[in-house]
This record gives C-alpha cells, sequence and structure tokens, in this order.
C-alpha cells in the first residue's frame, strides 16, 4: 500500500520507522540536525540490537552537538557521501521516500511532500524492493565515519570511554593542556586529536606541521599504530594489530602511557 503524505506525516511515519524496527533501519538525508525526539528513538532502537544505518551529505563536518548525539548511538553506522541528494527512510517493514531531509528546520518551516510504502505481498510493484536496493547503491558509495559497536565490544567500550579521565576519575587528560585549536574525541582508535587550523594560532600550525608528526611518531614507537589524515586534520592512535591484554587495567594502562606521552609533546611544540 502507497501513500501521499505531507510534512507531519512525513515525520510522524519516520519517527515510526524508527520505533517499529526489529532488525534494520536505514536513513538517507543529505542535510542532517537530528531532531532530539528522533535521538531518543534512534537510542531505543539500538540498545534493542537494530542495525541502524545513516548515510548525510553536503556537509562533512557536522556541528559539535551533532557530532556528540551520534557517538551516543552504539548500534550506528554513520556514513558520508558528498554527490547525496536522495532522502529515504527505512526499515525492514515500511519506508518513505520525501523531499524533507533528517533536519529540524524543514520539520518545522518547510513544505514537504512524500510518499510511504510497505514490504508485503501486496506490493506487486516492488516499490519497496527497488528502492532497498538504490538505497544499498547509495550505501556502498559512501564513506565510513563512524562503526557501529557491536553488544559483544560494550566491555572495550567502557575501557575505551574511561580512558579520557585521569587517575581520579574526575579531570579529562586533555583538560590540563589548554591548546586552542585541537579538541580529544573517540572518533577513531582509542583515541582521536582533531586539529582546528581556522582556530589555532599561524605560528603555533606553522610549528605543528613542522614538526609534529616526526615527535609524536617518537613518542608512540611501534607499540601503536598512528594515522595522520591528509590535510592533517586527525591524529588517529590505535592498539597495535594482535596485542592481548590480560586484564581491563593492563589495556587501560597501556592506552593512558602513549594518551599522557603525545599529550605532553603538543603541548612542548604549542605553549
Amino acid at each position: 500500500m502507497k501513500k501521499v503524505i505531507s510534512t507531519r506525516g512525513i515525520s510522524y511515519h519516520i519517527e515510526q520507522i524508527i520505533s517499529r524496527a526489529k532488525k534494520e533501519i536505514i536513513l538517507i538525508t543529505p542535510f542532517l540536525q537530528l531532531p532530539k525526539e528522533f535521538h531518543k528513538r534512534l537510542l531505543d532502537a539500538s540498545d534493542r540490537g537494530v542495525k541502524i544505518i545513516m548515510v548525510y551529505g553536503k556537509k562533512e563536518e557536522l556541528d559539535k552537538e551533532q557530532e556528540s548525539m551520534l557517538l551516543k548511538i552504539d548500534n550506528l553506522e554513520l556514513r558520508y557521501l558528498d554527490r547525496l541528494h536522495a532522502k529515504v527512510y527505512l526499515n525492514e517493514l515500511e519506508g518513505v521516500i520525501a523531499s524533507m531531509n533528517l533536519y529540524q528546520y524543514s520539520e518545522v518551516n518547510n513544505f514537504e511532500l512524500g510518499v510511504s510504502f510497505v514490504n508485503d505481498n501486496l506490493d506487486r510493484d516492488n516499490m519497496y524492493q527497488d528502492t532497498f536496493h538504490e538505497v544499498q547503491l547509495i550505501i556502498s558509495q559512501s564513506e565510513l565515519k563512524k562503526e557501529r559497536v557491536s553488544i559483544e565490544v560494550l566491555d572495550k567500550q567502557e575501557i575505551i570511554l574511561s580512558l579520557f579521565y585521569s587517575e581520579n576519575n574526575q579531570d579529562i587528560l586533555f583538560e590540563n593542556i589548554p591548546v586552542k585549536g585541537i579538541s580529544i574525541s573517540k572518533r577513531y582508535g582509542f583515541i582521536t586529536y582533531h586539529i582546528y587550523e581556522n582556530l589555532m594560532p599561524y605560528e603555533d600550525l606553522k610549528r605543528f606541521r613542522r614538526d609534529a608528526l616526526n615527535l609524536i611518531y617518537e613518542n608512540v614507537g611501534s607499540d601503536y599504530r598512528l594515522y595522520w589524515s591528509y590535510p592533517y586534520d586527525k591524529i588517529c592512535i590505535y592498539h597495535k594489530k594482535g596485542i592481548q591484554f590480560d586484564n581491563k587495567l593492563q589495556e587501560l594502562s597501556y592506552c593512558r602511557k602513549v594518551i599522557e606521552r603525545v599529550n605532553s609533546q603538543i603541548k612542548e611544540l604549542i605553549n
């Protein structure tokens, strides 16, 4: 069954797609500003073990609030495609193709139009299956930005979360190094340093680019894997391949050691 829906109907059906999903949710939206209610629904779906794939486009760097919200959804796979213009929302039972982005402004201010459809025996023109196939093509051409955190690795995720705290479990390790233009996250590896060129003083940026890579490589050593993205806006540190730990505390100590060394090195370069 297919039905033409307007702005409020689109929002309602997207919410139902998220709430009713048992296995999978796919959200395709060029512009992304996730409404808080949808965020809550996605958290609930993630807790139910529903696999969530979200593809966005247009602006690759999300604002801090959106990035923080999305990182909290463990079972979310976030992807980016710069040429994206389609807006499609699916679960295993139903779907919507619409003019509306998953963007709060659109929901409140725009006149939107879409079509809802279901995945059942009455879908004789194969609208659901054809849409699902096209969506898979979009996903296959997109760039992975965030992997899902499965139930099996939640214990490891707890370790990663604790890495950002000092021994008194209160202060973020990087907080005592006030470096303008650098922030940290868990986006890639067990720690990612984000370098914002437009926020860093020019002389600091020049010195950082000239000296940082070799010095940080020396501090990281062969016990870790270090990746530095071009054009040098992210430094990502990963576990050494194949390394094993007897317990969580051993892994925590392993990660903390390199974070403290790199933090210290960055402070010497910038300050």
